[in-house]
């Protein structure tokens, strides 16, 4: 019993991290007895041996709450049950579990709980690319959390706004978002604001209003920068390179890439660092900067073989190569093999 209960435990903090991002689809069927192939009509993958073995003690507590008539005790048996199967990614049978809390829970009028199996639902269809059906779920659960947690309210608002996106309706995506960053500005939450700012950057972008996407990425880097949240704040900053790249202002967006490098360094993400200096390297090449831009191929192509990321690597050498045969083309003659070994030593031998 004390691994079941450390089980839950586990199963409740999956469970705040499905509702701080909200998910879920229209009133489900009774499915109560039914098993999910019949309801789905899908297959779902085996358990392992010891997921198998918590999902039969979540089954016999199940049992032993309807014994007792405890019908609060049956739905958290099932929504455990949900959470089990949505973990190892059997999402019609985590979907059969969720309709079956889900129906207890609106007879026990638990309306958190209620909104909260609609938003889990929602997690499940939006996995089963059912992005209708979490619409439906996600408009049910707007009113409870407007009037029970305006937090949860905006979070549900921002994964509306992510299957609109997803749907390619930049106007609706675009005013979900929107409604999003107000609320999570009502309730002060930084990271929040951050994350939809972000995202309202790339939706004019994606509209053509390059002005307003760097002025949007701006604020989202400005709200990373206060949380201290190095990677999304170098997240930012790339999106605004991009957007200058986009625009023709190649020196702008090298500055912008070189501060995401700076960034990406203090963070120690190796791998975003390899893409920054690919990015930089690629613009000096745009700017007719073949010499600069070869040391750089060279840094991301270390990085790379240090990785152990072979196709990387090599992808990196190649564009090396041709960066060096640019720079000769253009009067440096001093652009030899030694500086391509000097730029990337460990690298050079497995060119093909």
């Amino acid at each position: 019993m004390y691994r079941l209960g450390r089980f839950l435990q586990v199963l409740f903090f999956v469970t705040l991290v499905l509702i701080e991002t909200p998910l879920m689809a229209a009133r489900a069927p009774d499915t109560r007895d039914a098993s999910a192939s019949e309801v789905f009509g899908l297959r779902t993958a085996p358990l392992s041996p010891q997921a198998q073995e918590d999902l039969n003690e979540l089954e016999d507590a199940l049992k032993d709450a309807r014994k007792r008539g405890d019908a609060q005790g049956e739905a958290h048996a099932f929504r455990a049950i949900g959470l089990l199967n949505y973990s190892n990614e059997r999402f019609e049978d985590a979907l059969e579990a969720f309709s079956n809390s889900l129906a207890l829970y609106r007879q026990l009028n638990a309306e958190v709980l209620t909104a909260t199996e609609l938003c889990e639902m929602a997690s499940a269809y939006t996995a089963l690319s059912m992005d209708q059906k979490a619409l439906d779920a996600y408009k049910q659960a707007l009113p409870m959390w407007h009037r029970l947690d305006r937090g949860r309210e905006a979070a549900t608002l921002g994964k509306i706004a992510e299957i609109f996106r997803r749907l390619r309706d930049g106007a609706e995506a675009l005013r979900f978002d929107q409604a999003a960053l107000e609320g999570y500005t009502l309730v002060s939450d930084r990271g929040g604001q951050a994350t939809v700012l972000n995202n309202i950057g790339l939706a004019y972008f994606a509209a053509g209003n390059k002005r307003k996407a760097v002025d949007y990425f701006q604020k989202a880097r400005s709200a990373y920068h206060d949380l201290s949240n190095l990677a999304g704040e170098a997240t930012a900053l790339n999106n605004i390179a991009v957007v200058y790249t986009a625009s023709g202002d190649n020196i702008e967006a090298l500055a912008s890439f070189e501060r995401e490098l700076d960034l990406t360094r203090k963070s120690k993400d190796r791998t975003v660092e390899a893409m920054t200096l690919n990015s930089i390297a690629v613009t000096y090449s745009r700017m007719g900067e073949s010499l600069a831009a070869h040391k750089f191929y060279g840094q991301a192509a270390s990085i790379y073989h240090e990785l152990g990321d072979r196709q990387a690597e090599s992808r990196e050498l190649t564009a090396l190569s041709l960066a060096i045969a640019d720079a000769k083309r253009r009067g440096h003659k001093n652009t030899n093999t030694d500086e391509v070994l000097n730029a990337c030593p460990e690298a050079l031998p497995i060119v093909h």
